[in-house]
């Protein structure tokens, strides 16, 4: 697939969906095909255990692979998520994770 086809992005619920206050939180990766609908996005990645960690994604030159880099306000602690699917992602998704938790000096 051309990488001028497809990208991938975050967004944030929408005003009105989650409780006042809350627009901020809960960061999801979608995937979408240039010319669809957003409406048609698909949801390729989330972490609802921790509704304060934002994501920074990024497709590989072959487009195997997203690269989701994810971070928690200012901490020291992040981690790099791999998820390596078919020419057509977002379909089948395995995932290896990669965590640095860096002490400050």
């Amino acid at each position: 697939m051309s990488r001028l086809a497809h990208l991938t992005y975050t967004r944030f619920p929408q005003p009105g969906t989650v409780p006042p206050g809350d627009e901020h939180y809960s960061c999801r990766v979608y995937f979408h095909r240039l010319g669809d609908d957003q409406a048609k996005d698909a949801l390729v990645f989330e972490r609802p255990d921790d509704r304060e960690i934002v994501f920074a994604t990024a497709l590989t030159g072959d487009d195997r692979q997203l690269v989701i880099a994810a971070f928690k306000d200012a901490s020291d602690t992040s981690e790099m998520f791999v998820l390596t699917s078919s020419p057509s992602l977002p379909s089948s998704i395995s995932s290896s994770c990669w965590r640095s938790d860096r002490s400050r000096a």
